[in-house]
């Protein structure tokens, strides 16, 4: 039996559920008895079997795993015997949004194109004020307003104040690199309302339908909200590998509005809705059971993550000598002149 593995950058999976309307993902697998250990492990297969969404992403064949599992299953005498089959069972799928008993199956090493001790020494000395501390923020580099998201959920009637009171911006820069994807969705909006005028698709939302496991649902749409007294002029939003959930999410929003340009990296590729379910003796153990697709309708996020519109290196060497190269390059896109 294979060991967890270790060392790796743990990138914790929050519990988020999504409910679509169209589709009935949270009736839980009837199973009768849950009072011994091979029921765990029946109810974990027969739950991922009918409502986990991303099989399509793997080459595993779930049914040969129920038989090579299930055997091992059936010599378990404990607890932690059960739980050690479930998770090398659940790991062969390689999903980073799978874990058990709180521990990630398939851990992710991330590497961040953002410090925020060097973030801050560009900040600071342009006058940065937190509007929530250690969520988000802003300052002026002369006629470019920017703001720094390390949360997404941004209050509409403040960020119009913000920008009420910058009379004469010409350019916005948007720093989501820092956003690791807050759970709640609905303020999505509040951001990119202030620069789409545009009635467009961010991206489509999937989950299972029927018990095969390329029985999906059709493709929900979810819009970018919009306004027609928005922001016309250029806008840079940065994003990076740290970005997943809801910040992935916003990422796919923002590239489908016109006068929006992502700058950075690529975002991590952890898009989907997780459920967690809860097991006798296990705690719980965590499944994707909704994901997204982009606008295109046909790249899956969790696949391909989110791409920049103009990748910008960043390394642990421009770090270490207190340089910030992306939001270097943003300021020099809109014409003005990074100070520290």
């Amino acid at each position: 039996m294979r060991m967890r593995p270790t060392g790796a950058t743990i990138i914790t999976v929050l519990a988020a559920a999504m409910v679509l309307a169209s589709c009935d993902v949270l009736n839980p697998v009837e199973l009768g008895s849950e009072d011994d250990l091979m029921s765990e492990f029946e109810l974990v297969w027969r739950t991922f079997d009918r409502y986990y969404v991303n099989f399509h992403l793997s080459d595993v064949d779930w049914d040969a795993l129920h038989a090579e599992y299930g055997a091992m299953a059936e010599q378990a005498v404990s607890q932690a015997d059960i739980e050690a089959v479930i998770f090398d069972m659940c790991a062969e799928l390689g999903d980073p949004g799978i874990s058990v008993a709180g521990e990630p199956t398939h851990p992710l090493d991330v590497s961040p194109n953002c410090d925020m001790t060097v973030l801050m020494t560009y900040l600071e000395p342009q006058g940065f004020t937190w509007v929530h501390e250690d969520a988000w923020g802003y300052c002026m580099f002369g006629n470019t307003i920017y703001f720094l998201l390390q949360s997404l959920y941004v209050n509409n009637a403040e960020l119009d104040a913000v920008i009420a009171s910058h009379p004469g911006i010409e350019e916005m820069i948007f720093d989501a690199r820092m956003s690791e994807g807050d759970t709640y969705v609905a303020p999505l909006g509040e951001i990119c309302r202030v620069f789409n005028r545009e009635t467009v698709v961010g991206y489509f939302t999937v989950s299972r339908d029927g018990p095969g496991h390329e029985d999906l649902c059709p493709l929900h749409p979810r819009f970018v909200s919009r306004s027609m007294d928005s922001f016309t002029g250029p806008v840079a939003v940065l994003i990076g590998e740290s970005n997943m959930r809801v910040s992935e999410q916003f990422a796919c929003m923002v590239s489908e509005i016109p006068n929006a340009t992502t700058m950075g990296d690529t975002t991590m590729r952890r898009p989907d809705f997780i459920l967690t379910y809860d097991l006798p003796g296990l705690g719980g153990y965590t499944m994707p059971d909704s994901t997204i697709i982009r606008a295109d309708s046909t790249t899956w996020v969790r696949q391909a993550g989110v791409p920049p519109d103009i990748f910008v290196d960043a390394t642990e060497e421009e770090f270490a000598a207190g340089i910030d190269p992306v939001l270097e390059y943003a300021l020099q896109w809109a014409g003005e002149t990074p100070i520290r």
